[in-house]
């Protein structure tokens, strides 16, 4: 178990400073884009190979939207922030929970 919890600290913390890196090579809206295109691509992949059902074409929007605006959004807020702090900094900030 520590393993693990270790390997995901590691590939968490590491994903950051990717993620700073790419600010040099990529506008920030443009590398979230092509994140999420090919997330999104391979999970309809996994799902088509292990035939999971598609949710209803009447909901689709509504998983879009709530895509956008919970995902997309925030990791879009994230890559324009770190353009202009530390990735270490970037992950602390967006780590922090407030209590009470």
């Amino acid at each position: 178990m520590l393993q693990a919890l270790t390997a995901m600290w590691l590939f968490w913390g590491l994903n950051w400073v990717v993620m700073k890196t790419a600010n040099a090579y990529f506008p920030p809206i443009l590398f979230v884009t092509w994140r999420f295109a090919s997330g999104a691509l391979i999970l309809l992949a996994v799902a088509c190979w292990k035939k999971i059902p598609l949710p209803d074409a009447k909901l689709l929007p509504w998983i879009f939207l709530s895509g956008v605006l919970q995902m997309a959004l925030n990791q879009v807020t994230i890559q324009v922030g770190l353009q202009g702090i530390s990735a270490g900094m970037g992950c602390v900030l967006n780590s922090r929970r407030r209590s009470g």
